[in-house]
């Protein structure tokens, strides 16, 4: 799961990379300004979509782990 976060939070930074250079550069910033605010874009993306993933992740993983605990708890109760 963690290597999914991953891969999709670098696709999703790439992406907003050459998203806010080209918007930055179609509004008429120099270069330099628009490398700039793009690789921020960038980074701010990853981080966010890394925080994000790690979030859903522990919450899909505590979802099943409840499931299962609940599951063998009625299994046991079936059997008294």
């Amino acid at each position: 799961m963690e290597r999914a976060v991953q891969t999709t939070a670098i696709r999703l930074a790439v992406l907003i990379f050459f998203v806010m250079a080209g918007v930055g550069w179609l509004a008429g910033c120099s270069s330099s300004a628009c490398a700039v605010r793009a690789v921020g874009g960038a980074m701010v993306m990853y981080v966010v979509v890394r925080i994000c993933g790690r979030i859903v992740v522990k919450i899909l993983i505590d979802a099943m782990v409840d499931s299962h605990v609940r599951k063998q708890a009625e299994k046991n109760k079936d059997k008294d």
